[in-house]
């Protein structure tokens, strides 16, 4: 489905490239959260909080995959306008600052800091790498995009790549050994 799209869509037929983004993104979500509600706890709450946590980690790499190629296509067509990499560039502060929320949330739910040294020092790359990094890595992009330098600011979104999916993983693991997802 997804060739059809793309193929659909280069040949300039738009509706038929557009209707398989949206049967793409709706199968992906409806899988998605399948895949959380199977794999979390029995309770209502928690179950809830899987699901977010999922939808907004999706979200968040993403929005950092797809800037990072949008930034890339900068490169071979110049003469682009600047509009859709700075939306872009906004949606994925946006999608940090959500995954911020929730692990502020799981966090909570988790009654502090863990007991061990190791999950102590996994909590710290997650937060430094996969939560504040991106933000830094936003503003960076937006300041540099106001030069109009779309070269640097696909390099600087290489590297917000690069420290969400760290970041990202490390949550994984924690959520994993705290049953909680932070």
């Amino acid at each position: 489905m997804a060739y059809v799209g793309s193929f659909t869509w280069a040949l300039g037929r738009r509706r038929i490239g557009t209707v398989c983004i949206v049967l793409i993104t709706a199968l992906a979500l409806v899988l998605l959260v399948q895949s959380a509600r199977t794999a979390s706890s029995t309770s209502l709450p928690m179950s809830l909080m899987v699901v977010a946590s999922e939808l907004s980690t999706a979200l968040l790499l993403g929005a950092a995959m797809v800037s990072m190629l949008l930034g890339h296509w900068y490169l071979t067509a110049t003469g682009m306008p600047l509009a859709p990499l700075k939306r872009l560039n906004l949606v994925l502060g946006v999608a940090t600052l959500l995954r911020i929320a929730l692990a502020i949330i799981g966090f909570v739910l988790i009654g502090g800091l863990p007991e061990s040294d190791h999950q102590r020092l996994l909590l710290s790359l997650r937060w430094l790498a996969g939560l504040v990094s991106p933000l830094v890595v936003v503003v960076m992009v937006s300041r540099i995009l106001k030069y109009r330098n779309t070269q640097s600011a696909t390099g600087v979104l290489y590297v917000g790549v690069v420290l969400i999916l760290t970041g990202e993983l490390t949550a994984t693991l924690l959520a994993h050994e705290l049953s909680i997802p932070v």
